[in-house]
């Protein structure tokens, strides 16, 4: 299932079609981002009570080019990080991330394609930091051994939604879901390979202008380098509420069946009620953003777990020069069905990121980053980080952002 050729060629295609949109375009931004700096690392394990820390450099940079009119948004966005640790090179760090957002808007519905192709470190990918913006979203953490090791994690991720409005209050809503993840490991722990596709559609319907209510039947199919296939039906239902001029919120809930197989062999039936609720405020100096739910997730072990999870991020203009971003994760995996002996996983991450502007487009910031783990029903594994602790004093060059991103209709 490893289609790391394919994908690199995917990625300078897509390199490839920016530079020619972008040249066609006069209207097209490139906005460069770049962090780079002094680092330093702190990590527990559970097998020894003497901590590792050491002190080393770092780099995060990526480049935005964004395209927008009156008919949508177009932008790719390449992103590489890298940390130096000359006394332990276990603790570095790698990772290159490619993102494609494109939206278009039509006379009566709009399309939203994400398309996202990351390579990380297992040491990245296991212990996953906390995300800081309110509109960042993704395909959410596959990580659950909870096990670092010298390998990588290639993950391809594609997101598609179309919305048709068939009268003055109601519109067809489709929308689907594509993950590919593969692994490049060299250590004792069993990673599996696997892709999964979901595939929703329904109806939503505005009952006001501030309430908006949407039902949606589909499934998913699931298919694990380990022999497992696992075919879902799902229903489920949301209500959205516009509650003032900053604050909107969301409620929902569903039920979905899974039914697995593993090489032939029959591995029973499992219902779960998923749910989410959230809430996002926005005003002219504060941003931020609450959501909870349940759900359940295929995992880097090769099972699914369900996961409740938790999490909170704020941006926050302190001053004219001093801005704030915070984000707080923390979930629980249980493992589903009788399959398997996995245990119970508690995980929490959280970063904090203070910005001094030093001008108009250079600034200096502290990053700080916290993980930390836990496991119950089984022992923690040898190789399992407990804790980690990470701060990066970096200066900052940001291009100057003169566009705005078409937002569907969603």
């Amino acid at each position: 299932m490893n289609r790391l050729c394919s994908v690199q060629g995917f990625w300078l295609c897509l390199i490839a079609i920016a530079c020619a949109l972008g040249a066609a375009q006069a209207a097209t931004v490139v906005q460069p981002d770049v962090r780079a700096g002094a680092s330093y690392i702190d990590v527990s394990s559970f097998s020894s009570e003497q901590d590792v820390s050491e002190t080393g450099g770092q780099i995060d940079a990526e480049v935005r080019i964004a395209m927008v009119n009156e008919r949508g948004s177009f932008s790719i966005v390449p992103r590489m990080m890298s940390t130096y640790y000359p006394g332990n090179k276990l603790l570095e760090r790698e990772e290159q991330q490619l993102t494609l957002d494109w939206t278009r808007l039509f006379q009566t519905g709009d399309s939203h394609f994400v398309v996202d192709f990351s390579r990380k470190d297992l040491f990245s990918s296991e212990f996953e930091d906390a995300n800081a913006d309110p509109d960042g979203g993704g395909p959410g953490n596959d990580n659950d051994s909870g096990v670092v090791g010298d390998g990588t994690r290639n993950r391809l991720y594609f997101l598609g939604g179309i919305t048709k409005q068939l009268s003055l209050r109601g519109d067809l809503v489709v929308d689907l879901d594509y993950m590919d993840i593969s692994y490049d490991d060299a250590s004792s722990v069993s990673r599996v390979d696997f892709n999964q596709a979901i595939l929703n559609g329904g109806y939503r319907f505005r009952s006001s202008e501030r309430t908006a209510f949407t039902v949606m039947l589909g499934g998913r199919r699931y298919d694990g380098d380990n022999g497992v296939k696992v075919d879902s039906y799902t229903g489920d239902a949301r209500a959205d509420f516009v509650i003032s001029e900053s604050m909107d919120a969301y409620i929902g809930a569903g039920y979905e069946r899974l039914d697995g197989t593993q090489n032939g062999t029959d591995l029973g039936t499992e219902s779960v009620v998923p749910i989410e609720i959230g809430v996002n405020k926005r005003t002219e100096l504060t941003h931020y953003n609450f959501a909870i739910g349940r759900f359940v997730r295929p995992g880097s072990t090769g099972d699914f777990r369900e996961r409740t999870t938790t999490s909170f991020s704020l941006q926050r203009t302190m001053t004219e020069k001093f801005s704030v971003e915070l984000g707080l994760t923390a979930y629980r995996d249980e493992q589903l069905g009788s399959q398997g002996a996995s245990g119970e996983r508690t995980y929490f991450a959280g970063m904090l990121d203070l910005d001094w502007a030093l001008s108009q487009r250079w600034s200096l910031g502290l990053e700080y980053f916290h993980n930390q783990q836990d496991f119950s029903g089984i022992a923690a594994p040898a190789t399992a980080l407990k804790s980690r602790d990470e701060l990066f004093l970096n200066f900052r060059f940001r291009g100057l952002d003169a566009t705005t991103p078409v937002r569907s209709r969603r």
